[in-house]
C-alpha cells in the first residue's frame, strides 16, 4: 500500500510545509528534553551503584583528618593504618595514593595506587583473562594496570608496555580496562557534610594500580598508609561497642568520620536540590512540546491539508486512509527520534559543561523509552484522526475542511 500510496503520503507532508515542520521540531524537542531528563538520571544511578559496589560499603565510615586545614599528609601526627593496628571489628582500610605522571601513549597520565577491592568497583570494568592478582603483580612479575578508556588506543587487554615510574621503566601488563569513564572514589574530599558526588569522580587520562607491598616495591614507592581520606570497613561481626571505640580513637586524633546512613541522607538532600535547578527547563520544554504537537495535528487535519479528500478521490478506503496519515506521521516522529538517537551515540562530548552533574550520559536502552515517547505521541494523532473524522461521510468531511 505504501509504495502504490506514496504520492498521496508526500503530497500530504509538501502541502503541509509549515505544520509539518513544527510537528517535526516539536517532536524533536520532546525527545532531546526527555534525552536530557534520562541522561541525568543515568548519572546519578552510575555514581550511586558505583558507591553501593564498593566492598562493605553499608558497614563502613568515611574518614578525613582534620588535624591541619589544608590535608597535608606530614601533617599528620599518627596514620590511619597505625592507629587502628589491631583493633577489633575492623576488616578493611581503604585509600588511594598518588604514585607518578607518566607518558603513555603520546599523553601524560596520572598513576593512582587502589586497594584491590576499589579497582573493580566502576561497574564497566573489563578484565583480561589473568585476573586480579592481590599484590598487583603477574607471574612474570609485570605489573598490572588498569586504564581508562580515554587512553586505550593501540593496545589490548593482554598486553606489555613499559611504563616509565619514578624515573624507572617498569614492564607492566595491561589487567583492566574501563569501558567508559572510571566512577572510582578520589578521597580528596573532607568535610561538615559529605555526600556521593564529593566521595566519587568521573576518572580519564589515568592508570590504576594495586596498592599493595609488592607492586610498591616495584615502583620505588613506599607502602601507603598515610592517607588523610578514605573508608574503614568494620567487620561483619563488629559489636557497637568495638565500632564507637574506633570512632572515639578517630575523633580523639584530629580525624573526623561520616557513616553510611549519613552519606546517603546528604545525597538524597543533594540530589533534590540539584534536580531542582537541573530539570524545570527541560521538563518545561517536554510538557510544552507535547501541547503544541497535539495542536498542530489538529491544525494539520482540521484547516491546512483536505487530507481524507484526497484519500477518498484516490480511492482509498476508511482504514487505508488511517493507515496512510499515520504512517505520514510516524516518518517524521521517527527521523527527530533517529536523530537524537545519532546525536547522543556521536557526539557523546556534547552534552558535558564544567559540572559532571550536569553531564548527559547516553545509554542503549534508552532507545527505548525514546521510542515509547514516539509511540505515545503518534497514539495521540490516531485517537485525534479517529474523533476529527471517524464515521463521517465525505460530504461531512468536506463541510469541515472548509469551515
Amino acid at each position: 500500500m505504501l509504495r502504490k500510496n506514496l504520492p498521496v503520503l508526500l503530497a500530504f507532508l509538501k502541502k503541509s510545509k509549515l505544520s509539518v515542520f513544527l510537528f517535526f521540531l516539536m517532536m524533536f524537542l520532546a525527545q532531546l528534553s526527555l534525552t536530557y531528563c534520562l541522561g541525568n538520571y543515568n548519572y546519578i544511578s552510575r555514581y550511586e551503584d558505583s558507591f553501593r559496589a564498593i566492598p562493605g560499603i553499608e558497614n563502613s565510615i568515611y574518614y578525613a583528618y582534620m588535624g591541619d586545614v589544608n590535608f597535608q599528609e606530614n601533617s599528620i601526627k599518627t596514620d590511619i593504618n597505625t592507629l587502628l593496628s589491631g583493633r577489633d571489628g575492623l576488616d578493611l582500610i581503604l585509600n588511594s595514593a598518588y604514585i607518578s605522571t607518566t607518558e603513555y601513549m603520546g599523553n601524560a597520565v596520572q598513576i593512582l595506587a587502589l586497594d584491590k577491592s576499589l579497582i573493580s568497583t566502576s561497574l564497566n570494568l573489563k578484565l583480561s583473562s589473568e585476573g586480579i592478582a592481590s599484590e598487583g603483580v603477574d607471574e612474570n612479575h609485570n605489573l598490572q594496570i588498569f586504564i581508562t578508556n580515554d587512553i586505550y588506543r593501540d593496545n589490548d587487554l593482554g598486553d606489555i608496555v613499559t611504563l616509565n615510574i619514578n624515573g624507572k621503566p617498569i614492564s607492566s601488563v595491561i589487567c583492566g580496562r574501563y569501558a567508559k569513564t572510571a566512577c572510582l572514589p578520589n578521597f580528596t574530599t573532607g568535610s561538615n557534610t559529605v555526600n556521593i558526588y564529593d566521595i566519587m569522580s568521573d576518572y580519564n587520562n589515568t592508570i590504576f594500580i594495586i596498592n599493595a607491598e609488592e607492586s610498591m616495591l616495584l615502583t620505588q614507592q613506599k607502602i601507603y598508609n598515610k592517607s588523610s581520606l578514605g573508608f574503614i570497613i568494620f567487620s561483619e561481626n563488629a559489636s557497637g561497642e568495638e565500632k564507637e571505640q574506633i570512632c572515639r580513637l578517630l575523633a580523639e586524633n584530629g580525624y573526623t568520620y561520616h557513616s553510611y546512613t549519613e552519606i546517603e541522607k546528604n545525597s538524597r538532600e543533594e540530589t533534590a536540590a540539584r534536580f531542582t535547578n537541573a530539570l524545570p527547563l527541560p521538563l518545561f520544554v517536554f510538557s510544552l512540546s507535547f501541547v503544541f504537537t497535539s495542536a498542530i495535528i489538529v491544525l494539520i487535519m482540521d484547516k491546512n491539508m483536505k487530507i481524507f479528500s484526497i484519500c477518498f478521490l484516490c480511492g482509498l478506503n476508511r482504514r487505508k486512509g488511517y493507515s496512510l496519515i499515520l504512517i505520514g506521521f510516524a516518518a517524521l516522529n521517527f527521523t527527530a527520534l533517529i536523530i537524537n538517537i545519532i546525536l547522543n551515540f556521536f557526539l557523546p562530548s556534547s552534552g558535558k559543561t564544567s559540572d559532571p552533574f550536569y553531564t548527559v550520559i547516553f545509554r542503549p536502552s534508552d532507545v527505548f523509552y525514546m521510542t515509547l515517547l514516539a509511540a505515545v505521541f503518534l497514539l495521540i494523532v490516531g485517537i485525534e484522526i479517529y474523533i476529527l473524522y471517524h464515521g463521517k461521510t465525505y460530504v461531512e468531511i468536506k463541510k469541515i475542511e472548509e469551515r
